[in-house]
């Protein structure tokens, strides 16, 4: 019975290890997608119809070629939305937990009455789908997010902090 839980535990820590990398993937590809979408807005409108850019190598200081010069534009965009996509997943990238003006959209649907902040914190979180799903240090970082855009969101008066602590829509 024992080595049954094992394997069925196992499984599941696979499973959601491959959940993981497939997120990885597809944000990659998310990013790439947008960079050639990028590139053909930006080659389209530049360029007349039928009219090829060729990229002109200068020399450098020393009669060498510089590095960004033998790289195409369309191929220097993908790379960096890529890098910017990676970085973000990876170590030392900085974690976008709502879309701007997203955070004042939510509050507005969810606080219809006087509500603590936590209570705040854990309706987003339901709201986002990240309820029960994020560790514990990113689940701190999200309480982080949430209160900096509820001590925004009093600043620019959108939100009333009362005495209490309660805050309510204005």
């Amino acid at each position: 019975m024992s080595t049954l839980s094992n394997a069925i535990t196992e499984l599941e820590a696979r499973r959601s290890n491959l959940e993981m990398e497939l997120e990885k993937i597809m944000q990659r590809l998310r990013a790439v997608k947008t960079a050639l979408a990028a590139s053909d807005e930006g080659s389209s409108a530049a360029a007349p119809m039928g009219a090829v850019k060729v990229a002109k190598a200068r020399k450098g200081r020393r009669g060498r070629k510089p590095k960004s010069a033998t790289a195409a534009p369309a191929a220097k965009t993908a790379k960096s939305a890529a890098k910017s996509a990676a970085k973000s997943t990876g170590k030392g990238g900085t974690r976008r937990w709502f879309e701007p003006g997203e955070v004042n959209e939510l509050m507005r649907k969810l606080i219809t009455k006087p509500t603590r902040q936590t209570d705040v914190i854990k309706q987003l979180a339901t709201a986002k789908g990240y309820a029960g799903k994020l560790s514990k240090k990113e689940k701190m970082r999200f309480n982080w997010a949430v209160l900096s855009a509820l001590k925004a969101a009093v600043k620019t008066k959108r939100l009333v902090k009362h005495a209490d602590g309660k805050v309510v829509v204005r």
